[in-house]
């Protein structure tokens, strides 16, 4: 059984294909990097998130395989998780989330299940709002 979604125009374009649908969910994201012997905070923005992993936009540069500690506010608490940068393009990054127990990751299956059922309540957001949006 494969645990990949993927709509019928993925089908024919075997590349769009991923492992989770990922929810619009525009936040403030902190992220924490280990350069030197101190860590330090910056600030980014969350434009999607999955049970995967993250986009974020606006943070100083990250640098491909490096390891960064994530705090968000999710619709279910915060979650503070590790990730790895796995994608570049100018400002915008794609974060995995890595080393993660069971608890974490129910933790984060819920909170995208919540997103999921905001985001079908008829009227409750429009599309291009400060909402969530599934996106595959």
């Amino acid at each position: 059984m494969s645990s990949f979604n993927h709509s019928p125009r993925a089908e024919s374009h075997r590349s769009t294909w991923r492992r989770f649908l990922r929810y619009r969910y525009l936040k403030e994201v902190s992220i924490g990097i280990m350069r030197g012997d101190a860590p330090s905070y910056i600030t980014g923005f969350c434009l999607n998130v999955s049970e995967g992993g993250m986009a974020v936009r606006g943070c100083e540069q990250l640098n491909m395989g490096e390891i960064v500690d994530l705090r968000i506010e999710l619709p279910v608490g915060l979650l503070c998780v590790p990730a790895c940068v796995r994608h570049h393009s100018g400002t915008d990054y794609g974060l995995e989330f890595i080393a993660l127990g069971i608890a974490e990751r129910d933790y984060i299956r819920d909170a995208c299940h919540a997103l999921g059922e905001r985001s079908e309540r008829p009227g409750q957001f429009s599309p291009g709002s400060s909402g969530t949006t599934p996106q595959k």
